[in-house]
């Protein structure tokens, strides 16, 4: 090494075996040459040793050295995720929503429907119909019964089918207001398999702006996005906060119960069929959360 080296730079070095030199030996070329520049007060701050770049099977190998300043390291660090180079990017999102957990979800929804239908009936009832917990446990039964054939389908056709299944099998306003939820979520993931967590809050997102462009509501109207509005939102800043994806999930389920209780005092405005009754229909369901 005669060459003359600027001893207050950074450079990167890239030992490179040209077809058939083992990478044991590359190995061995590269603890030399790290000795060498040491000894020489030459600053190696990034080293790649393989073959890179090859001529079928020739012996040998190559050295050669990049001058770098500190924004071409940063370039340089960018993740790198191809078949010949991979760095960075080695350790996946921290928490990923794949097809089959939207299947346990929705499989999920399934029994709690079920377990809560006697309930749901309950709250309903007031209203004049109750019939919304028999509406709801029929409607995501039939999303069950589809969801075998669909598991290993992209999440946008999963979430596609439950809206599907809901719009045709759920009666009344719940049909298209669910439908719409999913549906809606369901071309905000499009033909994918996994999200980020963040991505699968902005598909939630999604498809409760579909709910509420669909009902007309605004919050406070004592309706299902007083639940959702407030915990996506809490969601969203815990995320950048930098909470843990368990601690987050379990925190959503928290503040949805919370957010179901600050609908208890609130008055219905939403779902009169006929305006004059408007305000019977209040003070009956009021001290209640509402069905949906």
């Amino acid at each position: 090494m005669n060459e003359s080296f600027d001893q207050n730079a950074e450079y990167i070095v890239l030992i490179n075996g040209l077809g058939s030199t083992p990478e044991s030996e590359l190995y061995g070329v590269a603890r030399v040459f790290m000795c060498a520049a040491q000894r020489q007060g030459i600053k190696i701050s990034r080293q790649l040793v393989g073959n890179y770049c090859t001529s079928l099977d020739m012996a040998g190998f190559s050295i050669s050295l990049l001058k770098c300043t500190p924004e071409f390291l940063q370039l340089w660090d960018a993740p790198v995720n191809t078949p010949a180079l991979r760095w960075g990017c080695l350790i996946r999102t921290l928490y990923e929503i794949q097809n089959k957990h939207v299947i346990a979800w929705l499989e999920s929804c399934a029994a709690h429907l079920t377990e809560q239908q006697d309930f749901l009936t309950a709250l309903d009832r007031d209203i004049g119909d109750a019939d919304h917990g028999l509406n709801m446990n029929r409607g995501f039964s039939a999303v069950k019964a589809t969801l075998p054939d669909i598991e290993r389908q992209h999440i946008g056709n999963i979430l596609k089918n439950t809206g599907m299944k809901l719009l045709s099998s759920v009666g009344g306003a719940s049909g298209p207001l669910y439908g719409t939820l999913f549906i809606r979520a369901s071309a905000a993931v499009g033909a994918r398999t996994e999200l980020s967590l963040e991505e699968w809050l902005a598909c939630l997102e999604e498809g409760i702006a579909g709910v509420i462009a669909r009902g007309k509501a605004e919050q406070g109207d004592k309706t299902l996005c007083d639940v959702w509005v407030p915990v996506l939102h809490e969601a969203k800043k815990n995320l950048q906060a930098g909470m843990s994806p368990s601690l987050l999930l379990n925190t959503m389920v928290q503040d949805a119960a919370t957010a179901v209780d600050n609908t208890i005092n609130m008055q219905a405005k939403k779902d009169v069929p006929v305006i004059s009754a408007l305000a019977v229909w209040a003070i009956r369901i009021q001290a209640r959360p509402p069905p949906g």
